[in-house]
């Protein structure tokens, strides 16, 4: 799988576990319901660090930062 693939799959799990519909992720994130659709529907690429640590914070990822690992911003090995 992409990182890309990956990191769509995280975040659609995420957003059902916690029931977060897109319009929620958008004003919680301040991106807009048409871009987040596009990259979950992987037509277009990984957003930037800022929206995805935003998104992170959005869906309670802790640290947020992890997800730039799934994104495949951060090596998973140093």
């Amino acid at each position: 799988m992409t990182h890309q693939g990956r990191i769509v799959l995280f975040i659609l799990n995420e957003m059902e576990k916690h029931a977060v519909s897109l319009r929620n992720l958008a004003d919680m994130t301040g991106v807009s319901t048409s871009f987040l659709s596009r990259f979950l529907r992987e037509e277009r690429g990984i957003p930037n660090d800022e929206i995805l640590v935003k998104i992170g914070v959005a869906l309670n990822i802790m640290p947020p930062t992890a997800m730039l690992l799934i994104a495949g911003r951060i090596p998973e090995r140093w």
